[in-house]
C-alpha cells in the first residue's frame, strides 16, 4: 500500500514540477492551482512562486531537465515531507544555455479528495 501512495506521490511532484515551469514561462500561475494547495503559511508554495512569477526580477526561461524524488517521511495519513533533486535547463537572453540544479524539500497533503498536493517549503531550496 505504500508503494502505490509513493507513486500518487510521484506523480502529484510530477504535475507540480511541469506545471510550475509552464507557470513561470508564460508568466501566469494558475497552471499550478490543480497541483497546489492554497494556505496561509509564509512557505506556501502557490503564494511563494507567484510571487516569484509575477516579481518581474527575471527575464529568463526555464525547462526541466530531470528530477529525482527522495524518501517520504509521513508526519500522518495525510501529510508528508519529500525530498525533490531537481535539474533545469534556464535560457537568459543574450547568454548560453545553463544547468540549474537544487534540492527542495516539500510538504505534501492530501485534499479533500484523497490527492496528493504541493502545499508548502520545508527549509530553504538549496542550490547546488
Amino acid at each position: 500500500r505504500r508503494q502505490e501512495d509513493f507513486v500518487k506521490l510521484e506523480n502529484a511532484v510530477d504535475n507540480y514540477v511541469y506545471s510550475f515551469v509552464s507557470a513561470l514561462n508564460s508568466r501566469d500561475s494558475s497552471y499550478m492551482l490543480p497541483y497546489t494547495m492554497s494556505g496561509s503559511s509564509s512557505s506556501n508554495v502557490y503564494n511563494t512562486q507567484t510571487k516569484f512569477i509575477h516579481s518581474g526580477k527575471y527575464e529568463y526561461e526555464e525547462y526541466i531537465d530531470s528530477y529525482i524524488i527522495g524518501e517520504a517521511s509521513y508526519e500522518n495519513a495525510n501529510t508528508c515531507v519529500i525530498s525533490v533533486y531537481e535539474i533545469y535547463n534556464v535560457m537568459e537572453p543574450g547568454k548560453d544555455w545553463r544547468r540549474q540544479e537544487q534540492t527542495a524539500r516539500y510538504r505534501m497533503k492530501r485534499d479533500s479528495y484523497g490527492d496528493w498536493k504541493v502545499y508548502e517549503f520545508v527549509g530553504s531550496v538549496k542550490t547546488h
